[in-house]
């Protein structure tokens, strides 16, 4: 009539691993489920981050130096400046 004891001997043993085995086992699946709910939002793979090449060099977009050729020639223009002074 005292149920509310523990038990002792290996019966008792064997019930406390499986209790045991069985609250790691829902614990693991709640976590999991935690895990899914909480991230439900989040975009796929977005722990890595994408790079990209600065330069790509199969490019179809032409070469484009008119801010360089324009500094050449107001320094050309400068240096003319100078020498006619």
């Amino acid at each position: 009539m005292e149920g509310w004891k523990e038990k002792e001997g290996p019966e008792a043993d064997e019930l406390k691993a499986l209790a045991d085995a069985e609250d790691e086992a829902r614990e693991e699946e709640m976590e999991n489920f935690e895990a899914k709910y909480n991230f439900r939002f989040e975009e796929a793979n977005a722990a890595t981050i994408t790079t990209y090449a600065r330069q790509v060099e199969d490019s179809i977009r032409r070469k484009d130096n008119t801010r360089k050729e324009a500094r050449e020639r107001a320094m050309d223009r400068k240096k003319e400046e100078k020498t006619r002074k």
